[in-house]
């Protein structure tokens, strides 16, 4: 497979850490769809790179609205490697019920850990089942 610094959504943009986790529309339709965008855009917009945007948020956010902010970056990554690596993309909004399913499952305390293999089925299984998400 060949490597590219571009966007694999766009296409166009150079890939960094903004540009995947909150410039293209693909992130920020996992922000919305996970209703965080009315909560991290000030701090976006005054942002001065990346890193300053994710550290001001843990700072100024609740535990809860941090673990959102947390999983909701996993969510962004993990569509991203699933368009890059299996040329297929998760609907914002199942992928944005899948982490909301693993925070629940943590704090219910269901798992300790999870390797990528058993991860890998979860998300199959629950990403193809609606019923699994709603029940959770």
């Amino acid at each position: 497979m060949p490597c590219t610094d571009c966007c694999p959504f766009c296409e166009t943009n150079y890939e960094n850490d903004w540009h995947v986790f909150i410039g293209y529309d693909e992130a920020k339709t996992v922000w919305r769809t996970a209703g965080l965008w009315d909560v991290i855009s000030t701090t976006v917009a005054v942002a001065e790179s990346f890193a300053a945007c994710i550290f001001s948020l843990l700072c100024r956010l609740t535990v809860e609205e941090c673990k959102d902010l947390v999983m909701m970056l996993w969510c962004i990554w993990r569509r991203r490697n699933d368009k890059v690596w299996d040329g297929e993309l998760q609907p914002s909004n199942i992928a944005v019920q899948l982490a909301r399913v693993v925070i629940s499952m943590a704090s219910r305390k269901k798992f300790c850990y999870f390797t990528q293999s058993a991860f890998t089925a979860r998300y199959s299984y629950v990403a193809a089942t609606s019923s699994e998400i709603s029940e959770v």
